[in-house]
């Protein structure tokens, strides 16, 4: 019925967010987590649905982009030290 419509229009908009933003979907997650954990949002699996899109995306549709700037995004991670050090000692 009038319900499955909606869950059905809830799902492609989960889906339309993953694709479009970068932060969004990881926000939206965690809302539509937290509503279910409250027992506000009936739809159980809508946060497993979101988390597999998520994961997804990620590893399938975005990976020619993350696996090409590698070094770029993740490059600066063992740095922490050394920005430290640098930042108080001046």
């Amino acid at each position: 019925g009038a319900r499955g419509v909606l869950v059905l229009v809830l799902l492609a908009l989960f889906a339309a967010c993953v694709s479009a933003h970068q932060l969004t979907p990881f926000v939206l997650l965690g809302v539509v987590t937290f509503l279910v954990l409250l027992g506000r949002c009936e739809l159980r699996g809508l946060p497993l649905f979101g988390g597999v899109l998520v994961v997804l995306w990620l590893g399938w549709f975005a990976e020619p982009y993350w696996s090409g700037h590698f070094g770029e995004l993740f490059g600066g991670l063992g740095g922490v030290g050394g920005n430290v050090s640098s930042s108080v000692s001046g």
